[in-house]
């Protein structure tokens, strides 16, 4: 056995006394854990229910206690594994339904091998997922947050899974479930356990197959962003070992992934108080669009826009669906380039009417525009040839009612006007409220240019400037609607598969996720020219007084903390981190600089 696992501690003093965690410590003595004499498990001293804290000094690379395989509840362990061996495989359901049936069975059945361990398993009142939350208070709080949809999709999931499949498994094997015990509310409570607290072996030298396990004594660690200790899978046993040094009464933690906030609410109910790194922030490209437009000083100027978005929709370099995603190190380098994107929007008439001409010589332009002077002539025929007539008719217009016709076939893409505006990440899709409206945006006749901005979304925040605007869509916007509710009929088709592939952030062994690449705020600020910088600072601007107006909304702009509920809180700080990254944007452009573009 590795050094420092030398012989169980049961160190509870008497003010700690818990009879049933007490009862839980001997369980796993007797059945072969190993818990290291630096440690113990406790109430007092962590940051939620039960925790580990050190007793003394912990190096790094120390097993703090180490598990047989044989006290993992899954189903191939579980007293009924005959019975739940095949099921769901030849209905459509989730790969955790047969875990599901077997911690249904163990739980109500007194005499459970796991029944030290299942009586410490938290009640619905400790698990506080906002699956669990009133109606009231899920369309009060999560309205308009990246996770509203999410949550209503997992419920609606969960009740499909149970009626479409659970019901018959109980009704086929009545010798040992029972339909009045084995209820809807008692599957809902065991789903709600294992996103809070199961882990995920991904090793395929192992013996797991990435389905989810139940891991005694493991699932007692809290978590945090900057853990101390992590999960490694063996052959034999599962080992808890340290990945920093670990100072006495300081708490044991594990990760759960590098998970943002949102979805730490989602799946286990609490957020991380201190900033979480892992937060993100996701601008849709329209809203950039839209902060651009906004600031167009002419109708001429906001037509020449709109075709520069155009092209770059036409060419595939970002679309009205895209995000660009932020967090507290920077810009993510994933989806559309935010440099290409910037570059192109800020195109002058001249720089676009040069990066279009033919038969061009390259060494002829400036040097910052040779990227895209060689993305536009590497374009077939036909592309060009619609690249021309989109220029041409920005340039040309000579009956503005033409505008409405399309410059391609109809399933070219007409500008953000005409396209919903959403962010994707998260799954987060409220069909009913990302419709942009058209007419605003196509009238050119007006040089003052006061078009107010339609829907979109930030970060999962849905806003609308004027919802009597909501059926004003042409045809096209409603060929988006219809396909977006096929979107959702694909969705419902495979719903039962949404609970573990939405939850596959469940614990894994180590909780190392792959590094994201960043274009850093130092580096914009170094690289990108004032006129970017501006842009963004505006957006970031758009999108926080968004965020205010929200927080107002649901009453918790409070500064004292004091007045509000957990779950409030729990939301006052999840918009707080979106916040927190926004400001970062806002920086992007310093005070002298502010004061100049004023």
């Amino acid at each position: 056995m590795a050094d420092g696992v030398t012989s169980f501690s049961l160190d509870i003093s008497v003010e700690e006394k818990d009879p049933i965690l007490d009862k839980f410590l001997i369980w796993c003595k007797e059945n072969g854990l190993i818990l290291s004499k630096k440690v113990k498990v406790c109430s007092r001293g962590s940051c939620h229910r039960y925790g580990m804290v050190a007793t003394d000094d912990i190096s790094q690379g120390e097993c703090l206690f180490s598990i047989p395989r044989n006290l993992l509840l899954e189903p191939k362990t579980c007293s009924v594994a005959l019975e739940t061996e095949n099921v769901g495989k030849s209905q459509r359901g989730s790969g955790w339904i047969p875990l599901l049936l077997a911690l249904m069975y163990e739980y109500t059945n007194p005499a459970s091998f796991w029944r030290p361990y299942l009586d410490i398993i938290p009640g619905i009142g400790v698990l506080d997922q906002p699956m669990f939350w009133t109606k009231n208070d899920r369309e009060q709080l999560l309205k308009g947050t990246e996770i509203e949809e999410d949550v209503e999709q997992d419920l609606k999931c969960i009740e499909k899974e149970y009626s479409s499949v659970v019901k018959a498994f109980i009704k086929k094997n009545k010798n040992k479930f029972d339909k009045t015990i084995h209820s809807l509310a008692l599957y809902k409570h065991m789903a709600a356990f294992i996103m809070a607290y199961s882990f995920t072996e991904n090793n395929p030298g192992c013996q797991g197959d990435n389905a989810p396990v139940m891991v005694p004594m493991a699932d007692i660690l809290n978590h945090h962003s900057n853990n101390n200790a992590h999960l490694e899978f063996a052959k034999e046993e599962l080992r808890m070992v340290s990945t920093q040094p670990i100072a006495k009464d300081q708490e044991v933690f594990n990760t759960y992934g590098q998970l943002a906030n949102c979805h730490l609410l989602q799946s286990y109910g609490f957020v991380e108080k201190t900033p979480n790194p892992n937060d993100t922030m996701d601008i849709p490209v329209a809203i950039v669009y839209d902060v651009l437009r906004q600031h167009s000083i002419s109708k001429h100027e906001a037509r020449i826009l709109d075709a520069k978005f155009q092209l770059m929709e036409e060419m595939g370099l970002a679309s009205s669906d895209d995000v660009f995603v932020f967090d507290l190190k920077g810009y993510q380098n994933q989806g559309p380039d935010l440099s290409v994107v910037l570059k192109v929007l800020h195109l002058s008439e001249e720089e676009l009417k040069m990066i279009l001409k033919k038969d061009q010589e390259t060494e002829n332009h400036p040097k910052d525009l040779e990227d895209l002077v060689r993305l536009f002539e590497n374009c077939s025929e036909e592309q060009k040839s619609i690249n021309s007539k989109i220029i041409e008719n920005a340039f040309n217009v000579k009956d503005r009612k033409r505008r409405n016709e399309s410059l391609v076939d109809n399933e070219s893409m007409s500008g953000v006007a005409n396209k919903k505006a959403k962010a994707r990440r998260g799954g987060c899709r409220n069909d009913d409220d990302d419709v942009v409206d058209d007419d605003d945006n196509e009238d050119y006749d007006d040089d003052d240019n006061d078009d107010e901005p339609g829907h979109y979304a930030v970060n999962g925040v849905y806003d609308s400037d004027d919802d009597d605007n909501e059926n004003d869509v042409d045809d096209e916007s409603n060929d988006d609607l219809d396909a977006s509710n096929d979107d959702d009929d694909d969705v419902e088709d495979d719903g039962d598969d949404d609970i573990d592939s939405e939850h596959d952030e469940s614990k894994s062994e180590d909780g190392d996720d792959e590094k994201i690449d960043h274009m850093t705020y130092e580096q914009m600020k170094k690289e990108f020219p004032l006129a970017w910088r501006q842009a963004l600072s505006r957006v970031a601007e758009d999108c926080s007084s968004r965020i205010v107006t929200m927080e107002k909304e649901k009453k918790i702009s409070t500064e004292n903390t004091d007045e509000l509920t957990t779950r409030e809180q729990s939301i006052k700080l999840m918009l707080g981190g979106l916040k927190d990254i926004l400001r970062h944007v806002c920086e992007l452009v310093d005070k002298p600089d502010n004061e100049e573009s004023s």
